[in-house]
């Protein structure tokens, strides 16, 4: 009976003794890594229309020059990252890295993204996550051109799909 309740004991200290373990964050998973852009979809709506004129998908980088097909965005602590040009630079002043700040909100469904226009093409992407992974993460967000006189274009709003993928 001794021997039978020693092993039992034995048991539950081992058993007691297991570490569980905690979901990774979000939060975490991004800074796990350096995340390179793997596919994206554009669509673009003219001034006054309702619906999207036109798309254009980009699947990898094959559509981007190769010297921002490198580029790659690392999350760090307190919220701040950067954006990496790579090894391949478009132009010999290029920023070896843009600083910017990012933070996940609305219950880990929106990443937001603040100061890296000419990597975004707007001042802060508020990106609504439509997956996410360990290994890959796809968000959706909008970039709008507030001039209605066509300066720019024709172009009122450009719906962005960017799929990013850790290596």
């Amino acid at each position: 009976m001794k021997q039978t309740l020693v092993v039992f004991l034995l048991a539950t200290l081992v058993y007691s003794c297991k570490k569980v373990d905690e979901p990774t964050s979000r939060q975490d998973t991004l800074r796990s890594g350096k995340w390179n852009l793997g596919s994206f979809r554009v669509t673009t709506k003219k001034y006054g229309t309702k619906q999207g004129d036109s798309s254009f998908n980009g699947i990898g980088t094959s559509y981007m020059d190769s010297c921002e097909a490198d580029n790659y965005l690392e999350f760090g602590v307190n919220y701040t990252g950067d954006v990496n040009g790579g090894t391949r630079k478009c132009s010999p002043t290029d920023q070896p890295t843009l600083p910017f700040t990012w933070q996940i909100v609305n219950s880990d469904n929106e990443l937001i993204i603040s100061g890296a226009p000419s990597y975004f093409n707007t001042d802060e992407v508020k990106g609504a996550i439509v997956s996410f992974s360990d290994n890959s993460f796809s968000i959706r967000y909008d970039v709008y051109y507030p001039n209605p006189n066509g300066k720019l274009g024709d172009i009122d709003t450009a719906h962005i799909a960017s799929t990013y993928n850790k290596f």
